[in-house]
């Protein structure tokens, strides 16, 4: 019964007066008790925003935010994605969501690419653990402590309202909905934060994600250096299968685990395959198409309240190339006056084909400095 009054919230908010405003954050507040979280579900989200914000270095990571841009200084890739997710009721768990964006090269003319992005994302519901049986207890005193005082809010708000216009009712009780929904969940999430009335939070989440090229660039190649030029032309689209486990812990810190599956369509220039000249106008060799399914691994953490991380990269490509490729990084937050993740940097050494398997002459190099900037913008979709 109570799931099913949760689920009618925005079909009654139309109509939702101060009392009703007030029975609904009560029977939220209810349904909380019997759940293993000490918070709403939509406090949860807000909680878990920040926590997954810590680390958006790739369009393939997740965060909770409507818009994210990314950049990778080291390769001028610029992607910007957009979250189509809408919630569907007042207190409600995001379970799964499409993003879509785009995905650009801006810092190499000989590299000329622009792109569609399409992701479709599933979170588990995660699990919490306690260090003892008082912590759950401590937050569900406190969590009925913020209502009462939400409650005694929205009566001292409607007692102030000297109207019997309908339509200026009407506005005043949406506007109340929308701020004491928010400022409910918010307000659990942000005592949740102080407190940390938990040992570990664990939380998983699948990704499937595609890119679709619409611009690419040309390349000319020739198969020796007396042969004549020809023009071939790439479609490096790409898919990923990715799984990340994120473990919350307050004693040992944030720690990501994420593996991932690729496959794209590859071509001799990009896949290390033609021997470079001197003027970089044109390669020497073979030019064909092939496919490189890709197994990567990352491995990120965050000692207790920390801001500044560690990341482990590791890349292994199969088929014609097949480089085993590698990074170190440091991922650094900034965070804003409301202790949320604002912009996320990661500076990173990269290490390129650590087995050996390509010739110099191919142009790949061993290694490079890296930055990759994630910017979260807009609100959190919950």
């Amino acid at each position: 019964m109570k799931v099913a009054l949760l689920l009618l919230l925005p079909v009654l908010a139309a109509a939702q007066s101060p009392d009703s405003l007030i029975q609904q954050l009560t029977a939220i507040h209810a349904a909380t008790a019997k759940s293993p979280f000490p918070i709403s579900e939509r406090a949860m989200n807000i909680y878990l925003s920040n926590k997954l914000g810590y680390y958006l270095s790739d369009p393939n990571d997740l965060t909770l935010y409507k818009n994210s841009v990314l950049i990778d200084a080291a390769t001028g890739q610029v992607a910007v994605n957009h979250s189509l997710y809408q919630p569907k009721a007042a207190d409600q768990r995001i379970k799964t969501f499409t993003t879509i964006g785009v995905k650009a090269n801006v810092k190499d003319v000989d590299y000329t690419r622009f792109g569609f992005l399409a992701k479709q994302t599933w979170i588990t519901k995660g699990h919490i653990r306690y260090a003892n049986s008082g912590q759950r207890a401590t937050m569900d005193a406190l969590t009925a402590g913020i209502l009462q005082t939400l409650t005694s809010e929205i009566k001292t708000k409607a007692a102030g309202l000297h109207t019997n216009d309908t339509t200026v009712r009407q506005e005043f009780n949406a506007e109340l909905r929308d701020e004491y929904y928010y400022a409910f969940a918010l307000q659990q999430s942000q005592m949740l934060a102080k407190r940390l009335d938990y040992s570990l939070i664990t939380l998983d989440w699948t990704s499937l994600s595609c890119y679709i090229p619409l611009i690419t660039e040309n390349t000319r190649v020739a198969p020796a250096p007396a042969s004549p030029f020809t023009t071939r032309h790439g479609y490096p689209a790409q898919l990923d299968l990715s799984h990340t486990r994120l473990w919350e812990s307050v004693p040992a810190g944030r720690f990501y685990l994420t593996l991932t599956g690729n496959l794209r369509l590859d071509n001799a220039r990009d896949g290390y395959q033609l021997d470079t000249t001197a003027s970089k106008e044109y390669y020497l060799g073979d030019y064909s198409n092939f496919l490189t399914p890709t197994v990567t691994a990352l491995l990120a953490w965050f000692p207790p309240i920390s801001h500044v991380g560690f990341s482990l990269h590791a890349e292994q490509n199969f088929g014609p190339y097949h480089a085993l490729n590698g990074a170190l990084g440091v991922p650094i937050v900034l965070i804003n006056k409301k202790a949320e993740p604002a912009c996320n940097f990661e500076f990173q050494v990269r290490f390129f084909d650590l087995a050996n398997t390509l010739p110099s002459s191919r142009g790949l190099g061993k290694t490079a400095i890296g930055l990759t900037v994630g910017i979260p913008f807009s609100k959190i979709a919950f």
